[in-house]
């Protein structure tokens, strides 16, 4: 109906659409590499979180992030995931809600470089891009509510 409305050829919709979108998502992936700071993540027994609505309460971030003091060298990230894990740990009894039990931690240490490690701190894999969290979105009457993660 709208190409109809605006008396234009219905693929001119349909590529501003698009450009709209890929614009839309680069903006964010610039806006994100830009805001980038060095942390961890915590990797869990579950990916995608159950129950959603609890994760989405809590705050992803809250859960599985360890943000570290970048006033320190980057020798010392290793150091600080351990202690926020450990930390974590002993807030959430060694279960993280909706998530389970931790089975290591990836250390992102820039947009494009990011190291996964075990419970005890040996490196397992490296990745050539950083580990994002994921959105949980939901709706309430209606209404989109979105928690995310960086």
């Amino acid at each position: 109906m709208l190409p109809a409305a605006l008396e234009v050829p219905v693929d001119v919709i349909t590529q501003t659409v698009e450009g709209t979108q890929r614009f839309l998502r680069e903006s964010r992936e610039v806006a994100w590499r830009t805001a980038f700071r060095p942390h961890a993540i915590i990797v869990a027994e579950r990916e995608r979180p159950q129950p959603l609505f609890v994760a989405a309460v809590i705050g992803v971030e809250v859960l599985l992030r360890i943000d570290f003091d970048l006033t320190a060298a980057p020798e010392t990230f290793l150091k600080q995931a351990l202690d926020g894990l450990r930390e974590k740990l002993a807030r959430w009894h060694g279960y993280f809600p909706a998530y389970g039990r931790a089975t290591g931690f990836i250390i992102n240490c820039s947009p494009d470089r990011a190291i996964r490690f075990d419970l005890e701190g040996n490196a397992v894999e490296l990745f050539d891009q950083a580990y994002r969290l994921g959105i949980v979105q939901f709706a309430i009457g209606g209404h989109a509510i979105s928690f995310s993660g960086k």
